[in-house]
């Protein structure tokens, strides 16, 4: 699991880690999707099919178990 940071500029703008772009593999002009739930959001490259792409990021976990794992991981971070 990959840990990055980024900050907020004063017109809500974000750049995105070099570790998450190359990850993500995201190129210029590429479109993404936020998935937003109960204040927890993941990132994830604008997929064709959005449907299959969460079955595939959640590897058959259910959303509050992938948040669980986040929240465990960002207590560890501090």
């Amino acid at each position: 699991m990959e840990i990055a940071k980024a900050k907020i500029t004063s017109k809500r703008q974000i750049t995105i880690p070099k570790v998450v772009s190359k990850e993500l593999d995201l190129d210029e002009g590429d479109e993404i999707v936020f998935l937003v739930e109960r204040k927890n959001v993941s990132l994830i490259k604008n997929p064709k099919d959005l449907m299959k792409a969460m079955d595939n990021f959640s590897e058959g976990k259910s959303f509050p178990d992938i948040s669980h794992e986040l929240q465990k991981s960002r207590r560890e971070w501090k």
